[in-house]
């Protein structure tokens, strides 16, 4: 479900290009839609990632579901913080557009528009049975992650050896090295037209998979 979930917010009334890289990253969302509490943010992240893209394009966009949603994901994952990160890229990207004349307008009545939400968002966080101290669980979480690399597979570094192993185009795990050399072109197109937000984006992304498995 979790899974059909991811998918079916990501191709919701978009192109067929997005179709066709859901269908790809298919096989990535299903190993990663193993019976445990990350189910639970791996459906809000593309949730919220769906509602900020939509808003950001100009579209109508219901962006009073992010404090419901982060309601409910402070109280079911610490993987909530990603809520909050997707935030501040959101306001990294409209920032980056306010250079550019042509899109300066658009992007400082964008940012308008959502800010109140955006704060909603972030101040419901507080609402869970240990309060602000939820925060310092997270902290907590993220000075082992060290030693997690070290001893666990899923936060290691991703090994070079096994793009060679998993690039064959029948093999499923070759999934995620198509989506991260479509990632690198759409990066490279967004530089081109000076978009340099969404390609920032892109190219952290690429970054967090390639130093921890866990994060494709």
């Amino acid at each position: 479900l979790t899974c059909v979930s991811c998918t079916a917010v990501l191709i919701y009334r978009r192109s067929l290009w997005a179709v066709v890289l859901a269908v790809l990253a298919v096989p990535v969302l299903a190993s990663e839609t193993m019976p445990r509490a990350s189910l639970f943010t791996m459906i809000f992240f593309a949730c919220f990632a769906r509602i900020l893209l939509e808003h950001f394009e100009d579209r109508r966009a219901p962006l009073w579901c992010l404090p419901l949603l982060m309601l409910l994901w402070v109280n079911l994952h610490t993987g909530f913080i990603a809520g909050i990160a997707l935030i501040v890229a959101y306001l990294l990207v409209e920032a980056l557009e306010t250079p550019f004349w042509s899109r300066r307008a658009a992007a400082l009545a964008r940012i308008g528009r959502a800010l109140p939400w955006l704060i909603a968002t972030v101040a419901v966080t507080i609402v869970n049975p240990w309060g602000i101290r939820i925060f310092l669980a997270v902290s907590r979480q993220e000075a082992v992650t060290r030693w997690q690399s070290v001893l666990l597979q899923e936060w290691a570094p991703v090994q070079g050896t096994s793009v060679l192993q998993e690039v064959g185009w029948r093999d499923p795990d070759s999934a995620r090295w198509w989506l991260l050399g479509v990632g690198g072109i759409v990066a490279l197109l967004c530089l081109w037209r000076r978009r340099l937000g969404p390609a920032l984006v892109l190219l952290v992304a690429a970054a967090a998979f390639l130093q921890h498995t866990r994060m494709e």
